[in-house]
């Protein structure tokens, strides 16, 4: 902390101001540098003051150690910044990278499930389509069965009628080359001979 014992450069203008001849030599802003410059601490150390009350002199080799540490420091501070600015541009690569992998995961995720449903659809015509040809070729044999089967009965049923016309029927020889022996009918000559 600097002490200041000195009046103030406002306490100096107050009393030039102040004194009843219109300022004299404190009218002259000049004055007020000098001033400044002696009891305000500024050039070359005049004025300053340390913590402890003793006034000091500020030798080359302090100034050029006090300005190589305010250039080390300013050049930490940019590296400070430096690595600040890289850590967040890293980051934001971080999160662009990880949601283009993000997206590109979610349309692959899309696009094989929509693959999948196709498939499945897909299946599903051709089981369809085999049902469909199966049960035509099923339909085909039972129907041909059907067929056979009703032609068999409607021959068997002609059979019948015909036997059931012809009952009591006699039916006699036609050929003369055909000799059964004499008929039962014939009332004429009973011999065996």
């Amino acid at each position: 902390m600097v002490e200041t014992n000195g009046l103030s450069a406002a306490d100096v203008l107050a009393l030039s101001n102040g004194n009843g001849n219109n300022g004299g030599m404190w009218n002259n802003p000049f004055v007020y540098l000098i001033w400044l410059a002696f009891f305000g601490g500024g050039i070359g150390g005049f004025g300053a003051r340390e913590a402890g009350g003793a006034n000091s002199y500020v030798t080359t080799g302090q100034f050029e150690s006090a300005n190589n540490f305010r250039t080390l420091d300013n050049k930490l501070n940019a590296v400070g910044d430096g690595i600040c600015s890289a850590t967040y541009d890293l980051n934001n690569s971080i999160l662009s990278e990880g949601r283009a992998i993000q997206t590109q995961l979610a349309d692959c995720c899309c696009t094989t499930q929509r693959a999948i449903d196709g498939v499945k659809y897909e299946n599903a015509l051709n089981t369809a389509a085999i049902n469909a040809n199966t049960t035509a070729g099923i339909q085909k044999i039972l129907d041909k069965m059907c067929d056979d089967k009703t032609q068999a009965m409607a021959a068997k049923i002609q059979q019948l009628e015909l036997q059931q016309a012809l009952c009591g029927v006699v039916k006699y020889p036609n050929a003369t080359t055909y000799n059964a022996g004499i008929s039962p009918f014939y009332t004429g000559n009973n011999s065996c001979c």
